[in-house]
């Protein structure tokens, strides 16, 4: 017959490697998807005889916050593993095990990084977006600036920015929403089982 604490150790072992295949999926994706823009984001063509306009300050601020979302998720995605590792010791014999207050604050410390990565990522969408909306916002009526600036519309580029920051999202709510679980299933767990 197979221990509880064997149970939760099978449980937070897949739940964990489960959710770092999939951190590293989207994470990888999206960080390509962001690392395509930053180059071009400051190679914006101008029209001839137009001012440079340059990438404005929301698509430069939600890019830079997307990356530390992203740093984040690069953190998230090592301390996952490190859970992975920590449900390999769970099935240890007892004195090596680690407790169930010592499981419980390893996913909690997991949340905590999540939720800071989701915070940036918001942030980083909330930028972005609004710097979107003010293109759609111009390109409604392009004559009316008396020049025709490719700058100033919605672009390819513009999107991908915010591909890569829903990816970063995604991502993190992966990580959070499996870490939630976890802790919920070892909280309900009996007390004979914590050590």
């Amino acid at each position: 017959m197979v221990s509880q604490v064997e149970r939760i150790a099978r449980l937070m072992g897949r739940i964990s490697f489960l959710s770092f295949w999939a951190q590293i999926v989207l994470g990888t994706i999206g960080s390509i998807l962001l690392l395509l823009t930053t180059p071009m984001l400051f190679a914006r063509p101008v029209a001839p005889g137009a001012a440079a306009a340059g990438p404005g300050l929301g698509s430069i601020g939600g890019l830079a916050v997307a990356v530390l979302a992203m740093v984040a998720l690069l953190v998230s995605i090592f301390y996952t593993f490190a859970n992975v590792q920590a449900a390999r010791r769970l099935q240890a014999p007892r004195p090596d095990r680690p407790s169930k207050a010592e499981t419980l604050k390893r996913l909690r410390w997991s949340v905590q990084i999540n939720l800071a990565g989701l915070a940036l990522g918001l942030v980083g969408a909330e930028a972005v977006t609004g710097q979107l909306t003010n293109k759609l916002l111009m390109q409604s009526n392009p004559f009316a600036m008396g020049f025709v600036d490719p700058s100033r519309f919605v672009q390819a580029l513009d999107v991908f920015v915010v591909l890569g920051n829903t990816h970063g999202l995604f991502a993190h709510f992966c990580n959070l929403a499996a870490s939630l679980w976890l802790i919920d299933r070892i909280s309900k767990a009996s007390p004979g089982s914590d050590s």
